[in-house]
């Protein structure tokens, strides 16, 4: 059965950053179990919140803006 759902684009906030976090962390536990973690979750929190977050709407690499796909 397919997901006809309607998925939706929305720009990131700060206020995004501890689900994009949560997100990351899961799944690269589940992708990459064996892979030796050199950050604890809590660095790699504040990481996306305090720099890929605030960089990527700074203009990185001409990237103005995050954009989140969400499902309704």
């Amino acid at each position: 059965m397919q997901n006809t759902d309607p998925v939706l684009l929305e720009r990131t906030t700060e206020s995004d950053a501890a689900v994009i976090a949560d997100l990351y962390l899961a799944s690269r536990a589940d992708a990459l179990p064996y892979l030796r973690r050199v950050h604890t979750d809590d660095q790699v929190r504040n990481w996306i919140r305090n720099v890929l977050l605030r960089r990527v709407r700074l203009g990185l690499h001409g990237w103005t803006e995050v954009w989140w796909v969400s499902y309704r």
